[in-house]
């Protein structure tokens, strides 16, 4: 975590029609996204989708969970705290709304969602989803400006899925000392992470 990588319901349980598949061959993982969102280039990321108007749109990363750690409730807290305290940097103010368990196609997650406030008084929902298999951690991070695209947010996240059986951490090596380490680490990877969402706002706006 020392080295971290840069930068980031539906009612029905199908996906809409207009979906298409990305695929991520060297991380064995797929994922499903509105047929007419576009991937962009961003350092660091897996994936960095968005629509045309980059109202709405995805970040995928991963970085190295050396320790094989779980993703457990203090872990959660440790993130949502670099969350807030990031947003004054990009001259936000970040709410975590909600927070629950969850499971991304049978892989234990949580989903955190929070929303992010700027002075002009535009605002951000972002959905995260942090999982821990395969030795890496990854985290999905799905953000709008419209809150009613808060079910195709979450259909977005349920179609992650791994490709070949991931292997997932062993919960009884679970150590203050490492967990406190992946907390730095979150904040550091939000920082970047709130930074790009801000510039796509900052394009939004220029574009109103």
């Amino acid at each position: 975590m020392k080295s971290l990588l840069a930068a980031f319901l539906i009612l029905s349980v199908c996906l809409p029609l207009a979906a298409k598949t990305i695929d991520i061959p060297e991380e064995h993982l797929s994922i499903d996204i509105p047929n007419e969102w576009t991937s962009a280039s961003q350092s660091g990321t897996l994936l960095s989708a968005a629509d045309a108007n980059n109202n709405s749109g995805i970040t995928v990363a991963s970085f190295p969970n050396t320790q094989n750690q779980a993703i457990t409730p203090g872990f959660i807290a440790g993130m949502e705290k670099g969350m807030v305290e990031q947003g004054p940097k990009i001259n936000a103010t970040v709410e975590i709304t909600a927070r629950k368990p969850a499971t991304l196609n049978g892989i234990p997650s949580y989903s955190v969602q929070s929303k992010m406030t700027f002075p002009n008084s535009k605002i951000v929902y972002v959905h995260t989803y942090p999982i821990a298999v395969n030795g890496k951690y990854y985290v999905i991070a799905l953000r709008t400006l419209d809150a009613d695209k808060d079910p195709e947010l979450q259909t977005i996240a349920n179609s992650f899925r791994f490709t070949t059986p991931p292997t997932l951490p062993d919960p009884s090596r679970n150590s203050l000392a490492y967990k406190l380490g992946q907390v730095t680490g979150f904040i550091l990877f939000w920082g970047i992470l709130l930074a790009a969402i801000s510039g796509l706002i900052a394009m939004v706006r220029r574009k109103s």
